[in-house]
């Protein structure tokens, strides 16, 4: 009877656990969300202003719906739990840069905000990559980064030429150094609640082994 009870009460934890994990993940593609419309939001403007052409807000668009849609697919049918990396954050922070540079690529004239997304997406990652991870992303990174502004050369620049632009700019990056912080914040809650779990989990094994 007793191993009974302590099998169901093991199933009960691991099915709350399973679920925590579900809500923690769809709670990050919402972010990751967010902060690619917001990305798009800044792009229209500068489309709205003459600075770049349509088609690349439509395909930066459509690159980040393309990695949210995947990743919840993931989640969703449970496909991620056969990876060994069960956030499938590596490939998001890799799909993350590559539409960033692609707007270098295909509108220089705001390389500047665009290479300043890449530190909001890199910061997303830190969250959850381990260090063999996090220095693999940044050395691909740093590569493909070197070889957009090979490409790009003289033309690669800040929208400045009006005090629209100029806003939409400054704009842009307040944003991004927002959207770090607030990442910051939320490393520091996610450490203070590890920290907190392994103080009761020690009073919990204190109390076990006075008990006994």
């Amino acid at each position: 009877m007793l191993e009974a009870d302590a099998t169901l009460e093991k199933a009960i934890k691991e099915s709350q656990s399973r679920q925590r994990d579900r809500r923690r993940r769809l709670l990050w593609i919402a972010s990751t969300a967010s902060s690619y419309a917001l990305d798009s939001l800044f792009l229209g403007l500068f489309v709205a202003a003459g600075t770049i052409p349509a088609s690349v807000f439509y395909t930066f668009t459509g690159g980040a719906a393309a990695i949210c849609g995947a990743t919840f697919a993931l989640y969703a049918s449970g496909w991620n739990l056969r990876f060994r990396d069960q956030n499938v954050i590596g490939p998001q922070v890799a799909a993350g840069v590559a539409v960033h540079l692609m707007v270098v690529v295909l509108a220089p004239q705001i390389a500047f905000p665009a290479l300043a997304n890449l530190f909001t997406v890199l910061a997303f990652g830190v969250l959850w990559l381990s260090l063999r991870g996090s220095i693999v992303i940044w050395s691909l990174t740093v590569i493909a980064t070197g070889a957009v502004l090979w490409f790009a050369g003289d033309r690669a620049g800040m929208a400045a030429s009006n005090p629209f632009e100029m806003s939409v700019s400054w704009l842009c990056f307040s944003f991004v150094l927002g959207r770090c912080l607030l990442l910051s914040v939320n490393a520091n809650q996610m450490r203070a609640r590890l920290a907190d779990g392994r103080r009761k989990l020690a009073a919990s094994l204190e109390q076990v082994q006075q008990l006994a």
